[in-house]
């Protein structure tokens, strides 16, 4: 589209080009009549600029609202699976909350900090979900 846009704009310039070169010599009807068209065609292929602009921008705005779709219904997925695994394990809701702040990657001070509790209630409820999910560490 952008291409369209481009070809159309050079157009413009170029014909602009043609009504500007026309001189102070006198200018017969024909000639006027012929300034009057080029003009025309000068505004016509501006519109057609703009138009396809337009067209092109609104384009980009629903790409860009399905990637969106997209990414919102994996986000959505995503955190189902991890409620469906936490289930499996049997955490309990304070767990649960531990294991969503440990995924997003804050360390054991912050979720310490985030929660209101000390960093070894955190890392308490850390060898809990461990051991839960049959697993040794965080790494």
């Amino acid at each position: 589209m952008m291409v369209y846009a481009l070809r159309a704009c050079l157009l413009a310039i170029t014909l602009s080009g043609l009504v500007m070169t026309g001189g102070c010599s006198p200018i017969t009807i024909v000639e006027q009549r012929a300034a009057i068209v080029i003009e025309t065609l000068v505004a016509a292929a501006q519109v057609c600029g703009v138009v396809l602009s337009i067209l092109e921008i609104r384009a980009d705005h629903d790409l860009m609202a399905g990637q969106e779709r997209t990414i919102r219904t994996a986000r959505g997925e995503l955190a189902r699976s991890i409620r469906q695994q936490f289930a499996q394990w049997h955490l309990t809701p304070a767990e649960q909350d531990v294991g969503f702040l440990a995924l997003k990657g804050l360390d054991v001070a912050e979720i310490a900090d985030l929660r209101g509790s000390t960093p070894g209630t955190v890392r308490a409820q850390f060898a809990r979900i461990y051991a839960k999910a049959g697993v040794s560490g965080r790494a």
